[in-house]
């Protein structure tokens, strides 16, 4: 885990406990990519970051006798996979979805001891939309996960 919260470490970070959660999947932080390397690689995920929102702390003390300030970043998360076609009843994005639970439990902490945050010092409003991927794509489907990370910037 990151104890400086720079945008590129922090991302790193996020891209490694997706990795750690779906070690079947391929993990980018490039999201303008060909459709046809989505398909070869699926589950196929891709993290985005905004830019980043900086607190202002007073006397810059943020817990303890630590100082520094305080970092947002909102994120957001697609996932690809393939349709479900071959269980009956089955819904056709029921493979993004249990991809997309699967790094929500772990982003939330689901099993570890005191449910403490893999990454930063906390992740909160996170949330999962289906998505149809764009152009239309007839045999893979999307999930998008969207949160907040919280990081505590060491000076």
């Amino acid at each position: 885990m990151s104890i400086s919260g720079k945008f590129n470490e922090t991302k790193e970070d996020l891209k490694t406990e997706i990795r750690l959660a779906i070690p079947e999947g391929r993990v980018t932080g490039n999201w303008r990519v060909d459709e046809h390397d989505i398909v070869m690689n699926l589950p196929y995920i891709s993290v985005r970051f905004s830019p980043e929102i900086l607190w202002d702390v007073y006397d810059r003390n943020i817990g303890g006798e630590i100082i520094g300030s305080i970092s947002d970043y909102h994120m957001s998360i697609h996932v690809f996979h393939s349709n479900c076609l071959c269980e009956p009843a089955c819904e056709k994005g029921k493979y993004a979805q249990d991809v997309g639970m699967r790094i929500i439990d772990r982003l939330l902490g689901v099993g570890a001891p005191l449910n403490l945050s893999p990454v930063g010092w906390d992740i909160d409003d996170l949330r999962m939309r289906e998505s149809e991927p764009s152009r239309g794509a007839h045999r893979i489907s999307r999930v998008i996960i969207e949160g907040t990370i919280h990081i505590k910037r060491i000076d």
